[in-house]
């Protein structure tokens, strides 16, 4: 083997191996960006599809969340499959290609506060995406990136034999010439070569290979600027379609509010019909029959009444009305509500008597009880229920114990959270919707009073409302008072709503208490009514939201007018919108959520009739709330 051979092929070599590193990074370096290019697509993805997904899996709507699935996974051709899993189970997907393997990113699904913060885990979305595009763009830069290599190493093959021809091997053939004439001096024989005459090298070959690489490199940027364009792109136009989504979940809210209104219509006159019929098959063997009627009543008014305080509570129209109480009424209250309710589910409700007083808003503590022997009942399968008072110097603990599931250490501060819920996997809505604690919690917070849990797993829960005690000690005793028609004549009451089956409801069952009633559709009707009326109404129950245009506290204020007095007043809203709660508040009237039972609206009543008794016998002004 020549030298010239052996130099050639070490060079060559050398530069094959330069030439394939190169290259091998350069497909690596390909491969990296494609894949973070498909990453930051795919999470974009899979985190738009967490968003649209809250509301569905809240709500357990799950063909809804079929549908927004396979919007996603048609719009986007790359989707092989959409997947939203609750708890490692799946409960809805879409599919478009099973076959191909794919690359899976996951997203979570949780619900967020005002602020920001994850109040609640409802599962995780499985987003797979198609590698083929990727693969087939890799395949092709390989591709060409081998034509590169090629067509390079051909190149540096002519351009090291020019080279070593017109400048290594030439100056070793004329060393060897020089030695042959030295040896020849010297009388010495030596073997002499030939070869071609050096000549003059202006690398031509060297500056092709060098811009052939720089057309390489200047593609891969190229295109690299071309995906990251079109990623660009892509994310706005997600970022549209989540705009769009929250202006459609904003115009639902408000969709939602308006008709809580409207579902409470029909719901408040059912209970008043219930009422009513209560009071006239007391001794009937129909009364079993009409306590079901009122229970299934019941459970409807409670998910609607936690999605109320939810409402409420964030628009801060609730405003505590602190007085002097027993705990016993309260007690008593409880007892009469929960005792059958308990017996029907198999445990026991047990009070624990007290003759303890505090000065709370009895409304509100008797909001946060109701929602604490609620949970109580719910996640209680066998023993029972004990609601008790703990006395201490200042103050006293109002207790309420279970013998249920209990909580876990580490989520007796979350249980307080909005949604959160312990043992309900399959989000059972007979447990409730999670946000009965998260109520007690805000009330209570309110009030001034402290809540606090202890529990162990698999025995029960004990809940604590810190109370104080009562400064002033009142004389009058408080007789426990049965429900019970009145018969003597009572007050002339104005009832103002929209809905005839409201007017209905309220007629049969403030008539039967004994009160004069005069009804009417509008404010309108009212005044003509009272036109031909014997007297004059002492007080007006109006729904706030009219048909006419006019709310309730309009109505108001026109039929005093009317009159020439001042009448006071009492409304009632079914409303959700924190924005017409507030405005519900800011009216000075007394304010009344649907659905009401039939003794709460008669005590509200009675309790203001008695407000403007005492007012009117010390010669103030009557004020119209």
């Amino acid at each position: 083997m020549s030298l010239f051979v052996k130099i050639t092929s070490i060079i060559l070599l050398t530069l094959v191996l330069l030439l394939i590193g190169f290259g091998w990074f350069s497909v690596l370096d390909e491969e990296k960006s494609l894949e973070a290019i498909l990453d930051k697509h795919g999470n974009a993805i899979a985190r738009v599809v967490a968003d649209f997904s809250v509301d569905p899996l809240l709500l357990e709507d799950y063909p809804v969340l079929e549908t927004v699935l396979a919007s996603f996974g048609k719009r986007e051709d790359n989707v092989l499959s959409i997947e939203v899993r609750h708890n490692g189970v799946t409960v809805a997907s879409y599919y478009k290609d099973n076959k191909e393997q794919g690359r899976t990113f996951v997203s979570p699904v949780n619900v967020h506060d005002a602020l920001g913060a994850v109040m609640s885990h409802l599962g995780e979305i499985h987003l797979r995406l198609s590698q083929e595009d990727n693969r087939a763009i890799l395949l092709a830069r390989q591709k060409e990136i081998v034509f590169h290599i090629i067509a390079a190493f051909f190149v540096l093959l002519l351009s090291m034999a020019v080279i070593l021809r017109k400048t290594v091997l030439n100056r070793l053939k004329d060393l060897t010439r020089r030695i042959d004439s030295v040896s020849a001096d010297a009388g010495m024989l030596a073997p002499g070569g030939s070869g071609p005459a050096g000549g003059r090298f202006y690398g031509d070959e060297l500056d092709s290979l060098s811009e052939r690489f720089d057309d390489m490199v200047g593609s891969v940027r190229d295109y690299n600027e071309k995906l990251k364009a079109e990623v660009a792109w892509r994310t706005e136009d997600l970022n549209e379609a989540k705009e769009a989504a929250e202006e459609a979940n904003l115009a639902k809210s408000k969709f939602l509010a308006a008709a809580s209104h409207d579902l409470r219509q029909p719901l408040q006159a059912l209970s008043m019909y219930a009422g009513t019929l209560k009071l006239k098959t007391r001794d009937s063997e129909l009364l079993p029959v009409v306590d079901r009627i009122s229970s299934g009543i019941q459970v409807m008014n409670e998910l609607l009444t936690a999605l109320l305080d939810v409402s409420r509570l964030d628009a801060g129209v609730v405003v505590p009305s602190p007085r002097q109480f027993a705990v016993s009424d309260l007690f008593d209250e409880l007892e009469a509500e929960y005792t059958g309710l308990a017996r029907d589910k198999g445990i026991a409700f047990r009070i624990s008597r007290t003759s303890l007083r505090t000065e709370s808003d009895p409304v509100l503590l008797g909001r946060i009880l109701r929602n604490l022997v609620n949970n109580a009942i719910r996640y209680t399968d066998q023993g029972g229920i004990l609601l008790g008072c703990r006395r201490h110097v200042e103050n006293f603990h109002i207790n309420v114990y279970d013998t249920g599931i209990g909580i876990p250490n580490d989520q007796l501060q979350e249980v307080f959270k909005d949604y959160h819920q312990i043992g309900n996997l399959a989000r059972d809505r007979r447990l409730g919707l999670g946000l009965g604690l998260a109520i007690a919690k805000g009330m209570a917070g309110l009030l001034g009073h402290r809540i606090s849990v202890t529990s162990l797993p698999g025995r029960g829960s004990c809940f604590s409302i810190e109370l104080p005690r009562a400064r002033l000690v009142q004389d009058a005793s408080v007789e426990d008072q049965q429900e019970q028609p009145r018969t003597v004549e009572r007050h002339c009451i104005l009832v103002i709503d929209d809905e005839q089956d409201i007017i209905d409801s309220f007629e049969m069952l403030l008539g039967t208490y004994g009160y004069n009633v005069i009804s009417a559709l509008s404010a309108r009707d009212a005044i003509q009514q009272l036109q031909y009326a014997t007297r004059k109404p002492d007080i007006i129950v109006a729904d706030y939201r009219l048909d006419d245009g006019r709310n309730g506290s309009d109505a108001i204020l026109e039929v005093g007018r009317a009159c020439g007095m001042e009448i006071p007043g009492i409304l009632l809203t079914g409303d959700t919108d924190p924005d017409r709660i507030a405005s519900a508040a800011r009216s000075g009237f007394s304010l009344l959520h649907k659905p009401l039972e039939s003794g709460a609206l008669v005590s509200a009543i009675e309790e203001r009739l008695a407000e403007v008794q005492v007012q009117s016998s010390s010669g103030q002004e009557i004020p119209t709330m």
